[in-house]
């Protein structure tokens, strides 16, 4: 088995962070392919009212979730 992640920031002066890292690079048709997403707040207020949403990518099929996550439609 081997993992590989990769982690893109999006914008330097954005307060918020987020990493979406994949399990595999590559996945068989049928096969569990699970997506980590690891955000963040580098800024030093609060921030009320954010949602995090990844649409998913097409061809995939959404099996569950942790940490309070949902799926509403593709995303």
């Amino acid at each position: 088995l081997a993992i590989e992640t990769a982690s893109v920031t999006v914008d330097a002066d954005n307060a918020l962070s987020l990493a979406v890292d994949e399990d595999r690079d590559a996945v068989a048709p049928g096969a569990t392919l699970t997506y980590t997403l690891t955000y963040g707040n580098r800024g030093s207020t609060s921030l009320a009212g954010t949602t995090l949403s990844l649409p998913l990518p097409a061809g995939t099929s959404f099996v569950s979730a942790t940490n309070g996550g949902t799926l509403v439609g593709q995303t």
